[in-house]
């Protein structure tokens, strides 16, 4: 078959026609992977600073605290201590309270003596009166 001059067709072939891909999509969506992974990264780190930040300040709170209770407790302790104190507690009674010192033949020791005690822990042996408790008895009684 033969073209007039004029009235040419060209064949096309199509096995070289090859598509091509758009690497401008590619490249968008790979570059906002990256953004949004790295600003994932960066709200970790600074969720975690502001959490340990948030920690130290409690520390040093507590550590404030803790030192003025060492110090009431120092205080408490002194004052435990004075107002213990024999010579005090003597002149106390003498004065405010009018007692006065017991004469010898006023003055009864107990010696101190085994009893049973019933309680939950049944069949020890308790002392009584114990050290801290001084049994004193007047000689009127």
């Amino acid at each position: 078959m033969r073209y007039k001059k004029g009235n040419e067709k060209k064949r096309l072939i199509n096995n070289e026609i090859v598509r091509v891909r758009d690497n401008k999509k590619r490249d968008l969506f790979l570059i906002f992977v990256i953004v949004f992974a790295a600003a994932a990264l960066l709200l970790f780190y600074l969720w975690q600073r502001l959490g340990n930040v948030e920690l130290a300040y409690k520390i040093d709170n507590l550590k404030k605290e803790y030192s003025a209770e060492q110090e009431k407790n120092n205080t408490l302790r002194l004052q435990y201590e004075s107002l213990g104190d024999l010579n005090r507690i003597l002149q106390i009674a003498s004065t405010r309270l009018g007692m006065v010192v017991p004469q010898k033949n006023e003055i009864f020791i107990t010696r101190r003596v085994k009893i049973r005690v019933e309680s939950a822990e049944a069949g020890k042996l308790a002392y009584a009166p114990k050290r801290s408790e001084r049994f004193f008895q007047t000689g009127n009684e």
